[in-house]
């Protein structure tokens, strides 16, 4: 391969990666295939701490451990509504990330609500809840030899964990607005098409297109191939996720980067909560189906897209059928509550307002500032 061909392959790879979450190194794709000082073997005899997590407290009220029947416990992250006429955003992450990718954008929820004089908001401070799907963060699941990562599994668990929300939280009389990034979108998508609860009133898909989702799988196993195994330290892995676009904010990568890390106190050094490996024989069902069934999920939908990404079909379609909102942010990478939180904030309040009293009319914005 030339060197022309392989610059317009990293290229369209990492254009691709980026788009599922995940990028890496564009001169990694073609190194020699030797360790090097972030690299460790996959598979050593070890012995395995959690990272120590401190900025939460900045960005959320509680952090509580729900855990089901099976023994499957949940990390979450909470901040109350301030009264039962308030709205509660509920946020599911994507593949490989943490609840803590929501941080900036709960703060600035909470912050423009609370500041706003108008007294629609001001009056009805919302709530924010997020967690660590399973095998993410810190939560833990019971038994690592089952089925773990089909998205009948992750939907199970949002189902569950969103009835235990409502139930602890005494949330029965609030509007609950789901935000689902990436996979997060497509969990939520199947989600509210199994629920039956009235007190849903939307849906929000942070940039995630099913066409090209799929696409970005056919590059997986190079992406896999030269993923660091390991890093020193934390601020070596903050530092290449930045480089590689996932987020581009640093601010916010000092927050939800750590979460993905979990510290070897023999090797010392830290490897990844989550092994990307065995997710790989559910990438394609994660993502199939997605763009029908959003368009022809209930309730009101908003689909925010990074850059100039293209509509599928069915997106296309229900666009011009007026099914969904549809903004798209021209400054922010995949990541968009990471990269662009206030402005992901404004979107979601004006959602919240627009569409907490059952409108039925939607109106398109393109480019929003």
């Amino acid at each position: 391969m030339s060197q022309f061909q392989r610059k317009i392959f990293q290229k369209k790879l990492k254009e691709a990666e980026i788009k599922l979450g995940l990028s890496f190194d564009e001169e990694a794709a073609f190194a020699d295939d030797k360790p090097t000082e972030q690299s460790i073997d996959r598979t050593p005899e070890e012995t395995i701490e959690k990272v120590d997590f401190t900025f939460w407290d900045k960005y959320f009220t509680e952090n509580e451990t729900f855990q089901d029947e099976e023994g499957n416990k949940f990390n979450t992250y909470y901040v109350p509504p301030l009264n039962n006429t308030s709205p509660v955003f509920v946020f599911h992450h994507g593949a490989g990330s943490s609840g803590l990718s929501f941080s900036l954008l709960a703060q600035e929820l909470v912050s423009q609500m609370s500041d706003s004089k108008d007294a629609e908001s001001s009056q009805s401070i919302c709530g924010v809840f997020s967690f660590d799907a399973r095998g993410h963060g810190r939560s833990v699941i019971n038994d690592e030899t089952k089925d773990n990562y089909s998205i009948s599994n992750f939907t199970n668990d949002f189902i569950w964990l969103l009835k235990q929300l409502i139930a602890k939280k005494n949330l029965h009389r609030n509007s609950i607005f789901l935000v689902g990034h990436s996979l997060g979108g497509a969990i939520l998508t199947k989600a509210i098409c199994e629920l039956n609860l009235s007190q849903i009133k939307g849906l929000s898909m942070l940039d995630i297109v099913e066409d090209t989702a799929i696409n970005a799988l056919k590059g997986m196993e190079i992406y896999m191939g030269n993923l660091p195994r390991s890093f020193k330290t934390l601020d070596q892995a903050i530092e290449w996720h930045v480089k590689s676009g996932i987020p581009h904010n640093k601010k916010s990568a000092e927050i939800s980067i750590p979460s993905y890390f979990k510290f070897n106190s023999v090797t010392k050094n830290y490897q990844w909560v989550l092994d990307l490996n065995k997710t790989s024989p559910y990438w394609k069902d994660w993502f199939i189906g997605l763009s029908k069934n959003f368009v022809n999920a209930p309730g009101s939908k908003l689909l925010i897209l990074a850059g100039t990404d293209n509509l599928d079909k069915d997106l296309m379609i229900g666009q011009m059928q007026g099914k969904y909102q549809l903004v798209v942010f021209q400054d922010s990478g995949h990541f968009i509550q990471e990269d662009t939180p206030r402005k992901t904030a404004i979107t979601l309040i004006d959602f919240w307002k627009r569409n907490d009293k059952r409108q039925t009319t939607i109106k398109t914005n393109w480019g929003a500032n």
